[in-house]
């Protein structure tokens, strides 16, 4: 086999031409989204997971999964109480771009401790569970540059994690993927440096194409660093639906809407705030599955919003 017949041109070696082969033969990785990608290859670990094996994506996870792919989305903001796949969605998006899109990734948690255990408890084993992660990052070694705790490679990028109490940490190389978790817990300024948030968006100012994405529970009101990021977003929420078919109501469930018979907590029920209907825990989990992530209430008396019409 002959790589070209033009001047200057050489015969390839018999493992150059296997190589070539095994190359040509590979299909290209399918364009998917990051909640497709999550479905079809993410499986959850006993580790993170009360529910460990396949993974499926509930519906309210799956628009803020694929927002950061959008053309017109800046960053992603996750504003979301605890235990409600908040971390999956987190994993879910560094794994997407681990293997569908190749890149360069920091990954930061409030501090370093946290960053180890976040490493072991979540990375490590999505990566040992998830066959094509499996494939590309080799086992996690001593001597291994390539894969340790804070820092795995991989074809086409490479994954770091850092404090975000570590300012040589945040600023370094360009990231294109910057992913920000709990955001609330981390501290004002990185050492001297100051905010961490704003040292981490820095890193992929160089990216036409960058992925940012933060996330956190909220902590105090007027203070928090998600509220903030939240308020300069287009506060999409995820809206439900009243069950009686004479209303159909759609509304953000709240803690107001969980009503219950004076001193007996386990008589709850969700109450539609428009017709008052009662929903068991059965509705109420049919209503959240199938949500709607409507953005239109909130912007519809805003003359912002109104001013595109």
């Amino acid at each position: 086999m002959v790589a070209n017949s033009s001047k200057g041109s050489r015969q390839l070696t018999p493992a150059q031409q296997l190589w070539a082969h095994i190359f040509a033969s590979l299909p290209p990785i399918p364009a998917l989204k990051v909640s497709e990608w999550s479905s079809k290859h993410r499986y959850l670990s006993s580790e993170s997971s009360s529910k460990p094996g396949k993974y499926t994506c509930f519906e309210y996870q799956r628009e803020p999964m694929d927002a950061p792919l959008e053309s017109d989305v800046v960053e992603t903001i996750y504003w979301w109480a605890a235990q409600t796949g908040k971390s999956e969605n987190l994993n879910n998006t560094v794994g997407y771009f681990m293997h569908a899109d190749p890149s360069t990734i920091l990954l930061v948690q409030p501090t370093i401790e946290l960053v180890e255990a976040y490493s072991l408890e979540r990375i490590a084993p999505m990566i040992r569970d998830t066959p094509p992660l499996r494939r590309i990052v080799r086992e996690a070694k001593s001597r291994d540059a390539g894969n340790k705790t804070k820092f795995k490679r991989y074809p086409g990028g490479n994954l770091a994690m850092v404090g975000a109490n570590a300012p040589a940490g945040l600023a370094g190389r360009p990231r294109r993927v910057v992913v920000q978790d709990e955001i609330d817990r981390f501290p004002d300024s990185a050492g001297t440096e100051g905010d961490p948030c704003a040292l981490a968006d820095k890193r992929t100012e160089s990216f036409p194409n960058a992925i940012k994405v933060k996330t956190s529970t909220a902590t105090v009101k007027g203070r928090s660093k998600i509220e903030k990021a939240f308020e300069r977003s287009d506060k999409r929420k995820w809206h439900v639906r009243c069950q009686n078919p004479r209303c159909a109501h759609e509304f953000v469930m709240m803690w107001e809407h969980v009503i219950w018979e004076e001193d007996k907590p386990e008589t709850g029920w969700i109450e539609c705030p428009k017709c008052h209907k009662h929903h068991t825990d059965q509705e109420r989990i049919a209503m959240v599955r199938y949500g709607v992530p409507n953005i239109r209430v909130f912007f519809e008396n805003d003359p912002r919003f109104l001013a595109q019409f």
